[in-house]
């Protein structure tokens, strides 16, 4: 009896840690609003209504930015709901019926040009756990490993 308690201990440690690195937050970039702000040129792609993942929406359009890692800045154009993505973030212009965003990035700096290249500097992002799917799948694997381990 004494010799399944010794090695209970050892596996409620590793499921503590377990648990206790799932629930820590997780590091995640951020974007920045920008009303009337148009950034205009260095684009490299457009989502329009229709576009796959698109609603024509401002927040859409830095949803759209936010998943892809090559983007680091968009601006949404309200007359026709386009949204305009961009690698390399372009000097801001205040224009009306434009809303611009831009990666506020967790651990490397974004490219600016204003006639010759910039560094922005990094400044930490809002953090958020990762979904509970990825929790239930741990724990269910841990617990078939228990399972297992007391039949065997």
């Amino acid at each position: 009896m004494s010799g399944s308690r010794k090695g209970f201990a050892p596996m409620a440690i590793g499921f503590v840690l377990v648990l206790a690195l799932i629930i820590a937050p997780v590091a995640a970039d951020k974007m920045i609003r920008e009303d009337a702000i148009n950034r205009l040129g260095e684009d490299y792609t457009s989502l329009g209504l229709g576009s796959a993942g698109y609603d024509g929406t401002a927040e859409s359009c830095s949803e759209n930015c936010l998943n892809q890692p090559s983007c680091n800045a968009a601006t949404f154009v309200e007359w026709d709901q386009s949204c305009w993505l961009k690698e390399i973030v372009p000097p801001a212009t205040p224009e009306s019926g434009m809303t611009s965003f831009v990666r506020e990035k967790t651990s490397t700096a974004v490219t600016v040009t204003t006639g010759s290249v910039q560094t922005v500097p990094v400044v930490p992002a809002i953090t958020k756990a990762p979904g509970f799917e990825c929790v239930f799948a741990i724990l269910g694997c841990l617990v078939l490993l228990l399972v297992r381990k007391s039949m065997g």
